[in-house]
């Protein structure tokens, strides 16, 4: 297997996102975001970057989470220092809400033990994908946040082991995580910018499963999961109440899928999805 240089990656995908980036810089140097922009126009500015992401990602979907991370420090450096600070600093203070826009690549470190007619261990391989998300935090002090995030994502499944070769189709997660994050305070030598933490519960439930080779498999049916999560992230300031965002959570689910086989026997999958969940966007505060 070759490897490519990873200078060429990162020349080639800054190709990709130079357009954008050269357009979104002129914005910033030469409008008054605190007059010109409003809450209005949130969905506008997160459907630019969360098109620039989403070509990212897809570039980038296997290569190592910190090479994506170092890439959009690569793009935040490239924000004059100027636009961040023409309408004052960035601060986060009790009572404050930031509502966020990212698009985030949903890495599954999957694993699945199957018991009954089929047994054997790791017998599952779930694929990457990359979708739009909303959250929002709310900030009970200055430095303590609850933040809130809402997306779906398709996952395609398919056998290897015992099962190899066979498709088990297309599932949906909805998986509302909720964290409890500690924001430390503004890094004015690094630009202002906003390191956090977090940590929480979520909950997943699975829906609009198909798709499956029906001459081996009649039905699956996938059981909800309840696990904890971890994250980190920072925000870059680029005006008062605008943000660059960038966020990496890892988020524990399990489900046990009862498989029933066209033949009539009955497997039970023991399924670890456990995904790394990277993310890259824009946020306001209100």
């Amino acid at each position: 297997m070759s490897v490519r240089p990873t200078n060429g990656i990162f020349k080639e995908n800054m190709a990709i996102l130079e357009k954008p980036l050269l357009w979104l810089v002129a914005k910033m140097q030469h409008l008054d975001f605190a007059a010109t922009f409003g809450p209005i126009h949130f969905l506008v500015l997160v459907g630019i970057v969360a098109q620039v992401s989403y070509s990212f990602f897809r570039k980038f979907i296997q290569v190592n989470i910190m090479n994506k991370l170092l890439l959009t420090a690569a793009i935040a450096a490239l924000i004059p220092a100027s636009a961040m600070a023409q309408d004052g600093a960035f601060k986060k203070s009790a009572g404050d809400i930031l509502l966020r826009g990212r698009a985030i690549a949903v890495i599954p470190s999957e694993n699945a033990d199957l018991s009954g007619s089929v047994t054997g261990n790791d017998q599952l391989s779930i694929d990457n994908t990359v979708v739009p998300e909303l959250d929002l935090t709310y900030f009970l002090t200055d430095n303590i946040g609850i933040e809130v995030i809402a997306a779906v994502t398709p996952h395609d499944i398919t056998g290897k082991g015992a099962v190899d070769g066979v498709d088990f189709g297309r599932v949906w997660l909805l998986p509302p995580t909720v964290t409890l994050q500690y924001h430390f305070d503004p890094i004015e030598q690094v630009g202002g910018i906003s390191p956090y933490v977090g940590a929480g519960v979520n909950y997943t439930h699975f829906f609009n499963a198909g798709g499956y080779d029906r001459s081996v498999i009649s039905d699956m049916d996938f059981g909800s999961s309840w696990g904890g999560a971890l994250q980190v992230g920072v925000d870059v300031p680029l005006t008062s109440n605008w943000v660059l965002n960038a966020d990496v959570k890892k988020i524990w689910i399990n489900s046990d899928v009862d498989v029933t086989l066209a033949g009539g026997g009955t497997v039970k999958a023991d399924t670890d999805i456990n995904p790394w969940v990277v993310g890259v966007g824009v946020g306001y505060k209100f």
